[in-house]
């Protein structure tokens, strides 16, 4: 689809060598949204756990597995107790390698409810642990809650600044 592509890359008015990218999407092309759906799409499979079995029946009962990650666009978000999140961690870092991208672990951020505060890793790197974390612009507290209060702060002080 993108044959022969080259990019240049300029930085405080010094352009780089052209050099031809073997993976990834071109940032601002109309396609690339479309493209890294269909791309990150098997994520969330590889890590849904095996369907539960319900045996209290005489027919086994398939139950939906809970619900683990929220992926919107490049804005992916992993659900889990503390003792699931580094294995859902482990297992987004086992997909990227397999496709040939990388997580950013510089954007990523945990937010964690408990008193401990367990140190979570993504490539050996550890990831940073915040109070809340805005989600496609909407706060998220400790245990998935929206921040109510701090959304309606933010919506209040961004009419009146118009």
């Amino acid at each position: 689809m993108f044959e022969d592509v080259s990019v240049e890359v300029i930085l405080s008015n010094h352009k780089s060598s052209r050099f031809h990218p073997k993976t990834g999407i071109l940032q601002g092309s109309v396609l690339s949204p479309y493209l890294h759906s269909v791309y990150i799409n098997s994520l969330p499979s590889f890590l849904r756990p095996a369907p539960l079995v319900d045996t209290d029946f005489n027919d086994p009962l398939i139950v939906a597995p809970k619900l683990n990650c929220l992926l919107y666009a490049d804005d992916v978000v992993l659900i889990a107790d503390a003792d699931s999140l580094q294995s859902l961690l482990s297992k987004c870092e086992e997909h990227s390698l397999s496709l040939g991208y990388r997580w950013n672990p510089k954007k990523c951020v945990v937010v964690d409810p408990s008193p401990t505060c367990q140190k979570y890793y993504l490539y050996n790197s550890e990831l940073p642990s915040e109070d809340y974390f805005p989600y496609l612009g909407v706060p998220i507290k400790p245990g998935g809650i929206i921040d109510k209060s701090a959304l309606c702060n933010k919506t209040l002080t961004k009419h009146l600044e118009r």
